[in-house]
């Protein structure tokens, strides 16, 4: 019984051990952010979740500004803009839209 025992924690051990091992991933994830800069026409909207934050909104999408560059967009609340921005591969706590630094805006 004894043996018996020992032979089964060993085969459980070792079932665990090539199971930790194995390189095949059971996650699976998209290509990742878009890091080429782009352009979209949104309105500029604050939201008053998370602490705050701006958000671009398009017919399609939601950019949520992570980062501005220094760029005022208070200024253009509730104004239909155009934008240049990329895509930032973050994690925030922001939980609306695409996370993105703003390279670039103008009112239409």
């Amino acid at each position: 019984m004894k043996q018996q025992l020992i032979t089964l924690i060993l085969l459980l051990s070792l079932t665990v051990l090539n199971a930790c091992s194995s390189t095949t991933s059971l996650v699976t994830t998209d290509s990742g952010p878009n890091t080429e800069p782009f352009n979209a026409v949104g309105v500029v909207v604050y939201l008053d979740i998370e602490g705050g934050v701006y958000n671009i909104q398009t017919d399609t999408d939601s950019y949520a500004v992570i980062d501005t560059n220094h760029i005022n967009i208070a200024l253009y609340e509730g104004k239909t803009v155009s934008i240049s921005a990329e895509e930032l591969d973050v994690a925030t706590i922001v939980m609306t839209g695409t996370p993105i630094n703003l390279l670039q805006i103008s009112e239409l």
